[in-house]
């Protein structure tokens, strides 16, 4: 399992398997990143977490916890931007299952308390 959050100053992500954390990951942001709308942070952290992460994923299936709600939608949706396209052709070579938490919920929202 992979939890996913951004944060004011960052991305991040934790890898857990059956409720333990193995790694967490945290990546400051760029300069250009601050302008950027939530969706893409959150985004931004699942491709942060996936690419850091790869050769234990690549052939798993394995379920990504989020709690910006949009993204569990995001295969659905009709009329992606160049951005979003490509980093869903990334998103594609793994198998997973987005799962909506809320926000306290997750545990890497222990990480920054």
């Amino acid at each position: 399992m992979v939890c996913i959050d951004d944060f004011i100053e960052g991305l991040g992500g934790l890898l857990m398997q059956e409720g333990h954390v193995i790694f967490y990951e945290l990546r400051n942001l760029m300069e250009r990143e601050r302008n950027y709308a939530t969706h893409y942070f959150e985004l931004g952290s699942i491709v942060h977490a996936l690419t850091m992460w790869t050769h234990y994923f690549l052939g798993c299936e394995f379920e990504l916890r989020t709690d910006h709600k949009s993204l569990k939608y995001l295969f659905d949706q009709p009329g992606l931007n160049a951005r979003q396209s490509r980093l869903l052709i990334f998103l594609n070579k793994f198998d997973f299952e987005i799962k909506h938490v809320k926000g306290k919920e997750t545990k890497l929202s222990m990480l920054w308390a």
